[in-house]
């Protein structure tokens, strides 16, 4: 959409942002880093969809309160090649998010239920504001190197409550494992902070097409982890906790009370190494089967059409 060294110069306000790099692209639209006319760095936030950038601009800005959000400094439009684009300007976070942490494992323990912990603490204050952030994966949350913070990047799956979970992650939603939990949004959130904490504990995510949730359940046991973590976990992860602060206080009276190490002996790496694999194996089975089932009916098609 944007190129790099491109200038975007918004049409009502005037401001200039030069492209630096791309940060990442979404189902909405794609995140730039940029550098406004003060030599700021920022973010910027381009699609054509000026209902989803005016929506999360409005969000970001009645959440403006909670010190792990970014700052929303101005929304415009802006023309290229005939095409008219909306977009805002954000704080830019240097840093890295969770699906890094995940696929490199560089966390102790502690450290990832601290990161638990912060998140809930930051869902709950959003929740206790009448928004639901339904949207809660890997990619949008964020380590500040600089800041030393813990926080959420993207609020365009946050919803008001009451209304219906539209944009969300199946991996992270409770509703993808089939798990009914009656409307209770705290159950969701709950949900996805445990798949998130047990994602980072397992070094890998999962796919709810392809797993199942005890296969899940079973990684996390094969852990040496305090049993009574486990229990915690495994509890959030089958929907019976309904309290986002029961689950917070738990976590939090589990990292003042246990030795929290994780530690995995040759023979649980090989059992979690023997599962992953197995599961791949599922994934890669599983892909061939669509593709062989698209192609033989694509073949019968052209059959059908060339006989007529």
């Amino acid at each position: 959409m944007l190129q790099i060294m491109e200038t975007v110069i918004g049409k009502w306000n005037k401001n200039k942002y030069t492209v630096l790099s791309k940060l990442g692209e979404g189902g909405i639209g794609s995140v730039y880093k940029v550098k406004d006319a003060k030599g700021n760095i920022r973010a910027l936030k381009i699609s054509k969809d000026i209902n989803s950038i005016t929506r999360e601009f409005d969000v970001m800005n009645k959440l403006k309160s909670l010190k792990n959000t970014p700052n929303a400094y101005e929304i415009d439009d802006y023309k290229k090649n005939g095409d008219i684009y909306y977009f805002f300007v954000m704080d830019y976070i240097e840093g890295y998010n969770i699906k890094k942490i995940i696929e490199h494992g560089k966390l102790k323990l502690k450290d990832i239920i601290g990161i638990g912990i912060i998140l809930l603490n930051i869902l709950e204050r959003i929740y206790k504001m009448g928004y639901v952030y339904v949207d809660i994966k890997p990619d949008n949350i964020m380590i500040d190197k600089k800041k030393k913070k813990v926080g959420f990047i993207d609020f365009g799956g946050v919803i008001e409550v009451g209304q219906g979970i539209k944009e969300f992650t199946p991996a992270y939603s409770i509703f993808s494992w089939g798990i009914d939990v009656n409307n209770n949004y705290e159950a969701y959130i709950i949900f996805s902070n445990a798949m998130i904490i047990s994602s980072m504990l397992l070094r890998r995510e999962f796919n709810p097409l392809v797993h199942n949730l005890e296969q899940i359940i079973s990684n996390i046991n094969l852990l040496t982890l305090d049993r009574r973590l486990k229990k915690c976990l495994i509890k959030a992860l089958r929907g019976e906790i309904n309290k986002i602060s029961t689950f917070r206080e738990d976590l939090k009276k589990l990292l003042k009370e246990c030795n929290l190490h994780l530690e995995v002996n040759r023979n649980t790496a090989h059992k979690i190494k023997y599962n992953i694999k197995s599961e791949l194996f599922i994934d890669v089975f599983f892909i061939f089967s669509i593709g062989f089932f698209l192609t033989m009916i694509a073949i019968g098609i052209n059959i059908y059409f060339f006989r007529g």
